[in-house]
């Protein structure tokens, strides 16, 4: 088991759709993206991104999954303002800390 299929089946248990695709050409700069609309959550992730930047994005969207859906409809990982750099920096430091708990748990074989 991977860290990254740990991240799918975490997102799976929320009933969260993951979602790899290929973004056009405007939209190559988005790592991913997270949704919460009409009762629905998905996240989308740029499959042409390298393995480790795709479970890093996972684990960010699910931060913003976690922190953030009931007051952003939509996030992304490119932005200006203020208070998008600060939900970020948030979405960051949660993803860095489910990814080093993951990390641990599966080099113990929990």
């Amino acid at each position: 088991m991977s860290v990254y299929q740990e991240l799918l089946k975490i997102a799976k248990r929320r009933h969260i759709r993951v979602i790899e695709e290929s973004l056009p050409e405007e939209l190559v700069f988005f790592n991913g993206i997270f949704a919460h609309c009409l009762d629905m959550d998905m996240i989308v992730i740029n499959k042409d991104k390298p393995w480790k930047e795709k479970e890093f994005t996972l684990a960010h969207e699910l931060g913003h999954y976690q922190l953030h859906r009931l007051t952003v409809d939509l996030a992304y990982y490119e932005a200006d303002n203020d208070y998008h750099n600060f939900i970020e920096d948030e979405a960051n430091r949660f993803a860095n800390r489910l990814l080093a708990f993951l990390a641990w748990r599966l080099e113990r074989g929990l």
